[in-house]
């Protein structure tokens, strides 16, 4: 049946009257609504993803320094200071505390780890006292280089072949059966170089261990300041090509101070350069190769004991790849 046009009149007129009887929203009300949808927004400031992240990094990076200054004030007065005998089987009890976070890298069990850890040290003191020319009579004048070379010989092949090859097609190493003899082959050979390259002299010896810690330091704050592509995001996603160029970078400038300082000529200048180059390349693969192992173990570091760094492994890596090496060219040069 049709509207009339009365009939429309009088329902538009009850709307609008209804409408005015609706008890008004004061605005307290609106405010306090507005004040709930902005607040179940989330907030990119202080509480948001991103801010936590760069507070982490900051703790981290504040840690890391606190830890790194410690190990120097306990580090420089034992190299200056300590007796080489002493400095021996304080670099062996150190080897032995890497080769415990190496046994959680092959996937041993606590126990495995400890046996792991005391063979290391057990191998050490064997050859401090079976041979103590190698950790005592590298300045005599009559001292002739042997068994020391095998070792740093087995070292540099496995840095500078095996090594590349087990990243590029990435081995299985993380178990017990393959994981123990490359750990033999990392930690020995260090340890060796850290008690004989002292000889050298310890102003140099802190020298050569500066450079290795400052072009980590370097690879660390350019990575994590500039660091925009990835270096091999597979086995570490967190390093970056910037910071690998910042490490080389960093090795060849303190190399060519060493040289300049301590008056060294054996090789010409620009044939040294290359060399440093060579030697933070190293130092960038003892690094790359813990991550391996670390990701294959599915652990983030080799351990807890130095807050900031992770273990000790975390620590020294780039020197496991780069001290054997140099040693092994200084006795080329030298003997």
């Amino acid at each position: 049946m049709p509207i009339t046009p009365p009939e429309a009149e009088a329902r538009a007129e009850a709307i609008l009257e209804a409408e005015r009887r609706k008890p008004p929203v004061s605005h307290s009300r609106q405010q306090s609504k507005h004040s709930r949808s902005k607040s179940s927004r989330p907030s990119g400031k202080a509480d948001g993803p991103l801010s936590r992240r760069q507070n982490a990094r900051s703790h981290g990076l504040g840690a890391r320094v606190l830890t790194a200054l410690l190990l120097a004030g306990l580090l420089v007065p034992a190299v200056l200071y300590l007796p080489q005998l002493a400095w021996a089987y304080l670099m062996a009890l150190l080897a032995a505390l890497a080769a415990w976070e190496w046994g959680a890298l092959s996937r041993l069990q606590a126990t495995g780890r400890m046996i792991f850890g005391l063979v290391v040290f057990g191998v050490c003191a064997a050859l401090i006292l079976a041979k103590p020319d190698w950790i005592t009579g590298l300045n005599n004048g009559d001292y002739q280089a042997g068994g020391e070379i095998l070792v740093y010989g087995a070292a540099a092949v496995f840095w500078v072949l095996l090594a590349p090859i087990i990243l590029k097609y990435g081995w299985r190493l993380a178990r017990p059966l393959t994981g123990l003899p490359t750990g033999l082959l990392v930690i020995i050979p260090t340890w060796l170089a850290m008690v004989q390259l002292r000889t050298l002299g310890s102003t140099l010896f802190l020298a050569i261990l500066t450079c290795v810690f400052m072009a980590d330091i370097a690879a660390y704050i350019v990575g994590s300041v500039m660091g925009r592509h990835k270096l091999a995001p597979q086995i570490s996603p967190n390093k970056s090509l910037e910071g690998a160029l910042a490490s080389v970078l960093t090795v060849v400038f303190c190399g060519l101070v060493l040289l300049r300082h301590f008056h060294f000529d054996l090789l010409p200048t620009s044939l040294m350069t290359l060399m440093f180059a060579a030697f933070a390349v190293l130092g960038i693969l003892g690094d790359m190769l813990e991550s391996f192992f670390k990701r294959q173990a599915k652990l983030k570091d080799s351990g807890s004991l130095l807050p900031g760094h992770g273990g000790l492994l975390d620590r020294v890596d780039s020197l496991c790849a780069t001290l054997p090496v140099f040693a092994l060219l200084w006795f080329y040069l030298r003997y």
